[in-house]
């Protein structure tokens, strides 16, 4: 492996080899066995260079910018309230189309359903409007937490939201990266976040002055996919100011900021780790030794996707295998 290389806050580990880059991603891997013992970190993959850590919501993709044109009369938000209008949307449809075939839904009462309607007869009403009227406090947001356990299953399921995926296992954020690699790109990585490092810096107001990163864990027991992989989620500035511009921050952007306020204020003694993201890249050629690897330890799409077709598919394809 060569040198690590540092920008903007993320460290960068390449690899050519499978074997090496899951020894490195390892808890018990050169990387975490100098990290500070008591740092809490979690995961993610890429399949590709061309996605930075966005959540599917902010990103200027062809279903988004269909979605924004129906909603807004435009293909992007130019307020948060826009932006939250067009994830209010969407989140009301996929609570509806469920609940329409039957399907039991995380906190769903009629009066989180009605609480839902007049936020977007809220939002609606905004927008509409010259004057700065008042949309009520932030727990009137479909960002308070009455929502995380929706927004999740609706996240899991594929509807874009403001939530990013990530979990607690290295090798589970492998499979994610190395299962359909990006022919275009010429590595895949696996991203480790500091959890613990950026509550430290933003727990202290007078350095950090950025959006911020919130860490969101919901109850499991509805969610199956997010059990089976260790999951949880990040978002970037979930208490938005409802006039202000709209502004697709990504992870990357945010792990900036917080290296320059930790850099300011000396968060940790000298000689302490202080790597808040560490972005793990492995050679594209790699990524089908890498998936077996995954394979090898039970990681695979039917224990992360449990469900019984997945668990045929999976069958099949070991038969074939024989």
């Amino acid at each position: 492996m060569t040198e690590p290389q540092t920008d903007s806050g993320i460290v960068t580990r390449p690899h050519d080899d499978a074997a090496d880059f899951l020894q490195d991603i390892s808890p018990f891997g050169p990387f975490f066995r100098k990290a500070e013992p008591s740092d809490k970190w979690c995961f993610r993959g890429h399949g590709s260079e061309k996605f930075s850590c966005k959540p599917a919501a902010h990103r200027s993709t062809s279903v988004m910018d269909a979605i924004r044109q129906q909603v807004l009369n435009r293909k992007e938000a130019q307020s948060n309230a826009e932006q939250e209008l067009v994830e209010a949307f969407l989140l009301n449809n996929f609570l509806s189309e469920a609940d329409f075939a039957g399907l039991a839904l995380p906190d769903d009462t009629v009066n989180s359903r009605r609480r839902l309607h007049r936020r977007i007869k809220r939002l609606v009403e905004y927008l509409k409007s010259d004057s700065l009227q008042d949309l009520g406090s932030t727990t009137d947001s479909i960002y308070s937490e009455e929502y995380h356990s929706q927004i999740s299953l609706a996240q899991h399921y594929g509807v874009p939201t403001c939530f990013l995926d990530w979990t607690r296992s290295p090798y589970c954020a492998c499979y994610f990266a190395a299962e359909n690699p990006d022919t275009d790109s010429p590595s895949i990585h696996v991203y480790a976040l500091n959890q613990t490092l950026v509550h430290e810096i933003q727990r202290d107001s007078t350095l950090y002055y950025g959006a911020g990163i919130d860490f969101i864990t919901v109850p499991r027991g509805t969610n199956r996919n997010l059990h089976a992989q260790h999951g949880l989620f990040t978002s970037v500035n979930l208490v938005r100011i409802p006039a202000a511009e709209f502004r697709a921050a990504s992870i990357e952007d945010e792990v900036s900021g917080l290296q320059a306020s930790m850099k300011r204020g000396g968060i940790r003694p000298a000689g302490k780790p202080t790597s808040i993201l560490v972005k793990f890249e492995l050679a594209r050629e790699q990524a089908g030794r890498a998936l077996e690897l995954c394979e090898t330890m039970g990681i695979t799409r039917s224990s992360l996707f449990p469900d019984l077709g997945n668990a045929a598919i999976r069958a099949l394809k070991r038969f074939a295998n024989d």
